[in-house]
């Protein structure tokens, strides 16, 4: 068993200045007492570490924020592994992005938007027989987008009389079959869950397993120094194309349009959102590309973490131009975040700037005890919320 990790505060929020106390309970007696600690900003710049002393199997640590943002606690085996961790927020919704909006981020996605198609081409709309549930009907959609590629997704559609509001899913990180997305229907949403790759949706596991080890290896940097030719950039064009699909197909209501996605979905869908005015409402878990440049504040930074892999002044262009944290300033949609307190792909220092960012209506939801993951009530929280929204 693992040390347990409490803070004073059940909520894990305090004020600027206050101290938090961290508890480290041993799980028994005979746990060893050889653990150290390690006190940081979100993961990123170490703040304090020393030796845990227990006494009758509990050890404590206080320490403070003065300005806002997280601190982090992980208790560290001899391999100066994490086993266990805590991390509290400093009055998190007073954190503000270190990037910045440049005036290149409105010339470039408004060029962006003068070269993607304008209505692509539907080029396959067939029923799906398979794996089709009680209540509605998914349709295998290939359309047609910049430079002879094209974008593969599932329409499906609640079994009531239309017109419906839609909601756009943009999928997580990683290369793999996309399934229809069926948690919307049961609320009168039809739901386009869009592949973030130019790929079959549905190909054998060896045809995937070639792509992750080959073509797809490392897509999420790949060309991450020219902005216009990185991967991203013909997938959020994608994203405006089946837009217009959505916009123009007969039995969706248009102006009741939703976008969401989790992790790599999330960034994207704040991406989009921000680019695009006829996106309603946008439902983001533990959203990436938030905030790329907080490394030069000794903050954590956005994923997929591009300082780490380049030289910065190779990608500030990119970093600047794909910043979820960026685009949200402009987000007129009503918007719904869900945050991991023990997040270390998207640290909840990132994922709070773009939720400050934002100056539309909106809410988030705080999981103190959660990493990188869904809230298990996520699904139905989110289609939920967005029934509020566009019905």
């Amino acid at each position: 068993m693992l040390p347990l990790v409490v803070a004073d505060h059940p909520d894990h929020l305090y004020q600027l200045g206050e101290t938090a106390i961290f508890s480290i309970r041993l799980p028994d007696a005979n746990s060893p007492p050889h653990l150290t600690y390690r006190v940081s900003n979100d993961g990123n710049e170490i703040l304090d570490q020393g030796l845990l002393n227990f006494s009758n199997g509990t050890a404590a640590v206080r320490c403070k924020l003065t300005n806002p943002g997280f601190l982090r606690l992980d208790v560290l085996n001899l391999q100066k592994e994490s086993v266990s961790a805590a991390s509290v927020g400093y009055e998190p919704l007073k954190i503000l992005p270190v990037s910045k909006k440049t005036p290149e981020f409105e010339s470039f996605w408004s060029k962006a938007r003068d070269q993607k198609l304008d209505n692509p081409k539907v080029l396959s709309y067939e029923k799906n027989t398979c794996s089709t549930l009680p209540g509605e009907t998914t349709y295998r959609v290939l359309l047609e987008n910049l430079n002879g590629t094209t974008v593969h997704g599932w329409l499906t559609l609640p079994e009531i009389p239309p017109p419906y509001p839609v909601v756009l899913n943009i999928p997580g990180a990683g290369v793999g079959r996309v399934k229809p997305v069926s948690w919307y229907t049961h609320h009168g949403i039809a739901a386009f869950q869009m592949s973030v790759h130019d790929v079959e949706l549905d190909l054998p596991e060896e045809a995937f397993d070639r792509l992750r080890a080959c073509e797809l290896a490392g897509y999420t940097i790949r060309h991450a120094e020219s902005p216009d030719r990185y991967y991203f950039h013909r997938t959020i064009l994608g994203a405006f194309g089946v837009l217009d699909f959505l916009c123009e197909h007969p039995n969706i209501s248009t102006g009741k349009v939703g976008i969401t996605g989790s992790s790599q979905g999330g960034g994207l869908a704040l991406l989009v959102a921000g680019l695009d005015r006829r996106v309603a409402a946008v439902s983001v878990n533990v959203p990436t590309l938030c905030d790329h440049k907080g490394y030069q504040e000794g903050r954590p930074s956005g994923w997929p973490h591009f300082w780490k892999t380049f030289a910065p002044e190779r990608v500030c262009r990119t970093m600047a131009l794909y910043d979820a944290a960026i685009a949200a300033e402009t987000i007129s949609a009503a918007a719904y975040f869900s945050v991991g307190f023990l997040d270390r792909t998207c640290p909840p220092t990132t994922v709070c700037a773009a939720y400050n960012a934002l100056k539309s209506s909106k809410d988030i939801q705080n999981h103190i005890q959660m990493a990188h993951a869904f809230p298990e009530s996520w699904y139905e929280d989110s289609a939920s919320w967005m029934r509020a929204q566009l019905t």
